[in-house]
């Protein structure tokens, strides 16, 4: 997640136009701006952007690839930022800020108007009869189905980041019997210390050390 705020903070202009994301922060983003925390002090954000793009450079990731990953890294803070309003007793809903759609559309290379409908409605088949039916989303419902499309691309970039510096790190075809090497991402809850903490979080605590200690031995 870090990517999107470093996104923001050092990508040279063109690729600010390409996103449209010129002279915007974390905090004109909906998905950025829940947590109230914009910058942290210890981080500089348009230093590890630098740094992202050299390693995807060392990684031999073409200039195609590093482009069409962050459109879709910009694809989802946008959106992130598309609202709808409420069309006959809220039983339906439309988009309140097309404009906005269309950037998504235009950064993930996909008809504006097919995203719309693919937001605000769902597609269910009847039983035994093969039929479908579609069945408009009131905003809630759709609301839900924009942050699940985000989620959904998002985990599907993240999977294939690791298949692609997988290949680079492979290299050639390893002699018979010898193991390839590859990268394994693990991620899992940090150790977390509230005011008041619950046998629960205890738990959990010494569940993630535990982790930790298997998989860094």
């Amino acid at each position: 997640s870090h990517i999107f705020y470093q996104i923001l903070a050092g990508p040279p202009p063109a690729l600010q136009r390409r996103l449209h994301i010129e002279g915007m922060r974390p905090d004109h983003f909906h998905y950025l701006n829940q947590s109230g925390c914009m910058t942290v002090e210890s981080i500089d954000d348009h230093g590890d952007f630098q740094a992202t793009l050299e390693a995807l450079m060392k990684l031999e990731f073409s200039g195609v690839e590093q482009d069409d990953l962050f459109d879709i890294v910009g694809a989802i803070l946008h959106l992130g930022n598309v609202q709808f309003r409420p069309e006959k007793d809220n039983t339906e809903c439309s988009v309140s800020n097309p404009d906005v759609l269309t950037l998504v559309g235009g950064l993930l290379k996909v008809n504006p108007d097919n995203l719309s409908r693919a937001l605000r409605f769902t597609v269910f088949q009847s039983g035994g009869r093969g039929s479908t039916y579609t069945c408009p989303l009131n905003t809630q419902r759709a609301m839900e189905s924009r942050d699940s499309l985000a989620k959904h691309i998002y985990g599907r970039v993240f999977d294939w980041l690791v298949q692609r510096v997988n290949e680079s790190l492979r290299g050639a075809e390893p002699p018979p019997g010898v193991r390839p090497r590859i990268i394994g991402v693990l991620d899992i809850f940090g150790f977390e210390i509230f005011q008041h903490n619950s046998f629960e979080q205890l738990c959990i605590n010494y569940t993630n050390e535990k982790l930790q200690q298997h998989f860094n031995m």
